[in-house]
Parts: structure tokens; sequence; C-alpha cells
């Protein structure tokens, strides 16, 4: 894993505080000191979030040199959805690179309560998790993914795609423009189980995307990931999600490269069981 995937998935190590969410996969992270080896192997470290928290993470050896990151201004408030009871927060929009046209403008997340039928789309491919209580499966396609997760009665969806024309809005619970950096969440109170989703965006220069696409192709082969190529008019893309299972959770990180505008999108989706599940 080279140094800028590296900073990506700094991020998605586990943090201990109890008052932030684990798993949140910011990259741009501010970082307090250098990583601590523990004697399990772990690394052990504290670093600052966007908004200003602390946070104590541990998780298995940290690859390549701490980046170097810019400083963020504070958060805007949390925006609440009264009907969906949903929390949403949204920080800033991505840097456009001169000469580089961006599709960014197009893409939409999703969030469905109810399963979306898979005739619709032009799957590339499927893979699929499960728990004791928890089953998940995910689809990959162009520059898109597909998530449904079940539990109980719950059969939800989760849609990442930059054209939602033509698709059902029964059972949207909701949608957003995917520009910036978004951190939202909505718990599905009667089947008990919690949905988070962070999306960050990126517009790369020609060579910076050369070199990040080589990283995330290497690292889809390291982790067996659900992965999608092809081609635009401005060269090679890929679509690769990383599904991960834990006791009572679920994890998707999602990562499609679109070399029209050399745009990177990057999302981490937790299905979590709460209460007594």
């Amino acid at each position: 894993m080279g140094p800028r995937l590296a900073a990506c998935y700094r991020g998605s190590f586990r943090g201990q505080d109890a008052g932030w969410r684990d798993g949140s996969p910011y990259g741009s992270w501010g970082w307090k000191g250098e990583p601590r080896s523990l004697d399990d192997g772990r690394t052990h470290m504290t670093l600052r979030t966007p908004h200003g928290r602390e946070v104590t993470v541990t998780g298995s050896a940290m690859l390549g040199p701490t980046p170097v990151v810019p400083s963020v201004g504070p958060a805007k408030p949390i925006r609440f959805d009264l009907v969906t009871g949903g929390k949403h927060r949204v920080e800033g929009v991505p840097v456009q690179v001169a000469g580089r046209p961006n599709p960014l403008q197009f893409y939409q997340l999703r969030l469905h309560g109810k399963s979306l039928p898979l005739d619709l789309f032009p799957l590339r491919g499927h893979k699929g998790i499960r728990t004791a209580d928890l089953s998940l499966d995910a689809w990959v396609m162009g520059g898109s993914h597909l998530l449904r997760i079940e539990h109980k009665a719950l059969r939800a969806c989760e849609l990442l795609c930059p054209e939602t024309a033509g698709l059902p809005d029964s059972g949207s619970v909701t949608q957003f423009f995917c520009a910036g950096e978004h951190e939202y969440e909505h718990t599905f109170e009667r089947d008990g189980v919690n949905y988070m989703v962070t999306i960050q965006t990126e517009s790369l220069s020609e060579n910076l995307y050369a070199d990040t696409y080589k990283e995330l192709l290497d690292h889809a082969r390291e982790v067996q990931g659900l992965t999608h190529l092809w081609r635009d008019e401005a060269g090679k893309c890929l679509s690769m999600l990383d599904l991960q299972r834990y006791a009572r959770e679920l994890h998707v990180h999602a990562y499609h490269m679109i070399g029209n505008g050399g745009l990177v999108i990057r999302t981490q989706t937790i299905f979590e069981l709460v209460g007594h599940g």
C-alpha cells in the first residue's frame, strides 16, 4: 500500500474514544505524534479529527509515511432530518483541477429502506458477507455501487451513482449530492440497525491520478476486493469494494476512480446492530 492510499486508510482504524463514532474514514485527519507499537503487534496513535476532536486509535501496522495534512476549518452544523431522524454533516467542495471537466456534479448517494430491483442496473460483479444476524450483498458497476443489508424484516439499500433518473422513489430515506465531504447517519429503529456513511471526493492531476490508480489496483489485489475496470475518453477507470466483517457490524470501503476529471470518490459504509439486535 502506497502513501496516498495509506493516508486514506489511516482513518479507518477503530477509535477508542466513546464520544466519537468508530470507523470514520477521514483521510484528512491531522496526526499528533508518531505511531507506537503495542505488544500484540497493533499500532496505537492519537489523531485530531477535522472537527478538532482528539481520538486514540489502534490498528494493524500503518504503512507509508505520515502525510502532510492541510488544516481545515470548523465543521458546519449537523443537519437533522425531521422526517427520518437522520443526521447529515457536510464539509466543503473538492478543488477543481484546471482544464479537467468534473463529472462529480452528477453523483448522488441514495439510501432506501427497501430493496431496489437489480434489473435496473448494469451490474459488473457481486460479493456477499454475513454475520450471525446481518447479511450484506454488494454489487459493483462502472463508477457506481449498490449495497443491500438484510436483518429481520429490513431490506435496505445504499446506491451511489451519477444518474438517478428512472429510479423508484418509494422507500427513499435520503439522497444527496456527493461533492465535498459528508457524514450521514440514520437508525432503522424498528429493526435495530444503525447506518453510517462518510464520503470524500477529490479531483487529481494526471500524475497523481495515475499513481493513485496503481496503488489502489495493487490494494484491490491484496484484499481480494470486488473490482471493475474500464476506460472512458480520458483513460483508465476503476471501481473497487472492500468488504469487512466484525461481530456486530459490516463495513464497506468503496473507491471509484473516473478518468474524466481525475475524479476519486471514497466512501465508507457501516451497518451496525444496536440494542439487542
